[in-house]
């Protein structure tokens, strides 16, 4: 499928091709062309559990209140 913009094309939609190489194949490939850079430290293996609010408090105004009395 070829996408028009202003009857110019600007892209082209291709099926999808099975991949012939592993996921930390493709990843080095994209380092090494310096499409993309590899994160120093290792990700979460688990997130925080999430703040939880007492009923009727704005998670905004608890946001914006915390920020007038942060030391920076």
């Amino acid at each position: 499928m070829l996408i028009l913009e202003r009857d110019r094309p600007i892209a082209r939609i291709v099926p999808v091709e099975a991949a012939e190489t592993s996921d930390d194949e493709r990843l080095a490939e994209l380092e090494r062309r310096g499409a993309l850079r590899r994160a120093a430290i290792a990700p979460l293996k688990k997130l925080p559990p999430p703040i939880k609010l007492p009923r009727g408090v704005s998670l905004l105004e608890a946001l914006l209140q915390d920020r007038e009395h942060a030391p920076y």
